[in-house]
């Protein structure tokens, strides 16, 4: 009756006497279930029933069962990864049991050993942490650049350390915001050094200071650090790399006090990195929050402050 007055298909029309029908919901809204669920059910079939709400749907009860017994349903939608990973289990299980997947796990990414790869800031207090875990991962040559280069005991002690790993380190003077003497570094790499193949951008100067009293190298030297650095790795190193990837913050996408200087050029390059992959380039920018234990990584001014009432 209900096909023949409204029109559903067949395969619309749930059977409700079992908890079968919420599985046949989910499979067909592809997991994300239905926008309005008018139920009259009780018990664990009113569970069910509302685990089919789909984000941001809606839950019209009118049983009166449970309404009298004062009954209560756990929040489900709010934790819609959970469906659509039990979702996905049972869809892995159909595929193997068909010999369609045999549901083997993909061998991890490796670094070249032969190949090159370049951090600029590599030795700040982000990029040293970064150089350590790829020579720990094999990385056999490694350009960290600095606006002072090598030069502190600490830099060196670092150095030596990596070295003593196996890892092959130049370590020039470079201000990767100058595109001279970024290029005239990479030419050499490329003269002398095995190719190329990857670069993280995570250079990063903080100038932090209320926008109003913010002056002009207060407000340009930061985005030097962020914008033109990253432009001038862009324009010198376009292709065939395995990956371009630029630090970027959260301040991005929602701001930082006293900050506006770090998240203009944060949110470039966010947008560089948009416009990387529209050209088919490898690139990913990655929106940190704030990182502990790392010099540099607290503001200079007091912009937390505890509050009562």
């Amino acid at each position: 009756m209900i096909m023949a007055r409204y029109g559903i298909p067949r395969e619309r029309v749930l059977y409700s006497r079992d908890l079968s029908f919420a599985g046949e919901v989910r499979r067909l809204t592809a997991g994300r279930g239905v926008d309005v669920v008018l139920n009259s059910l009780a018990g664990d079939a009113l569970v069910v029933s509302w685990e089919c709400v789909a984000p941001f749907g809606r839950f019209v009860e009118i049983g009166k069962r449970d309404i009298f017994s004062h009954g209560e349903i756990a929040h489900v939608p709010v934790c819609k990864e959970c469906i659509v990973l039990r979702g996905g289990f049972e869809s892995c299980v159909g595929w193997w049991r068909w010999g369609i997947d045999r549901g083997c796990c993909s061998k991890g990414w490796q670094f070249e050993g032969d190949g090159r790869y370049v951090i600029a800031g590599g030795l700040g207090a982000m990029g040293r942490v970064i150089a350590e875990w790829m020579a720990a991962k094999g990385v056999g040559h490694l350009v960290l650049l600095s606006r002072s280069g090598a030069t502190s005991a600490e830099a060196l002690a670092f150095i030596e350390r990596l070295q003593s790993q196996g890892a092959a380190i130049y370590s020039p003077v470079c201000d990767a915001a100058d595109g001279e003497s970024l290029r005239a570094v990479l030419d050499r790499c490329k003269a002398h050094m095995p190719p190329i193949k990857g670069c993280i951008q995570v250079a990063t100067v903080l100038r932090d200071s209320f926008f109003e009293d913010m002056d002009h190298e207060s407000w340009s030297v930061p985005l030097k650090s962020k914008i033109d650095a990253s432009w001038s790795l862009h324009k010198q190193l376009t292709a065939n790399l395995d990956f371009f990837v630029l630090f970027s913050s959260v301040a991005a996408i929602i701001g930082s006090q006293a900050q506006a200087n770090y998240a203009a050029g944060n949110t470039f390059q966010d947008e560089l990195s948009r416009h990387r992959i529209s050209k088919g380039l490898r690139t990913l920018s990655v929106n940190l929050s704030l990182v502990g234990g790392l010099s540099g990584s607290r503001p200079s001014i007091p912009i937390w402050r505890s509050s009562s009432s």
